[in-house]
């Protein structure tokens, strides 16, 4: 016999954004944790307004999804662009080349209306949360999973623990507005 129970915490905001553009930024394994929300933003893509998938990766060959996101950006659904921080001598990279955040100038989503997924490495979430409110983005349209910060997942071992808050019971997923105040300044 087998028990299950879960999940806990709370995920992307996707019914709350529903009108709204959306930027989704995602960094090496982050964009496992944005993957479900990129699924479920195209099988309702009626509900939402521009949307763009900006995803960097250290080289080519750590782009997840890269048969998938291709996919997505060639249905025209929304925009996707690539970039990665290095290409190996003699391999074959037609995407940009750069951090993720160096994307940003390309951006067409509208801050006043959008609002913003972010997953990946802290550093980069750090500097892509100080690009989003420089071109415009309100800190409470701007949403952060920590889960990289999780151990047990339940709340028992502590590992977790921000100030008050359980990345795995209150989280993964951040509003900046809610994780700026918090003791230990993460971002």
């Amino acid at each position: 016999m087998i028990g299950i129970r879960g999940p806990y915490g709370k995920g992307w905001p996707l019914r709350e954004s529903k009108g709204k553009d959306i930027l989704i930024v995602g960094g090496g394994c982050g964009a496992g944790a944005l993957r479900s929300a990129i699924l479920w933003i195209l099988k309702h893509r009626e509900d939402y307004g521009n949307v763009e998938i900006l995803y960097g990766a250290r080289t080519p060959l750590d782009v997840m999804y890269r048969t998938e996101l291709e996919e997505i950006g060639r249905t025209g659904r929304c925009r996707v662009l690539l970039t990665v921080d290095r290409v190996p001598e003699g391999m074959a990279w037609r995407y940009e080349v750069g951090v993720v955040t160096k994307l940003f100038k390309k951006v067409k989503v509208d801050p006043k209306r959008a609002v913003a997924f972010i997953c990946g490495p802290e550093i980069m979430m750090k500097f892509a949360v100080r690009g989003l409110t420089a071109m415009g983005f309100r800190i409470g349209n701007i949403y952060l999973s920590l889960e990289r910060r999780m151990k047990c997942g339940l709340g028992f071992c502590g590992h977790c623990q921000i100030g008050n808050k359980y990345v795995c019971q209150d989280g993964p997923v951040f509003s900046y507005e809610e994780v700026m105040p918090l003791p230990d300044k993460i971002l």
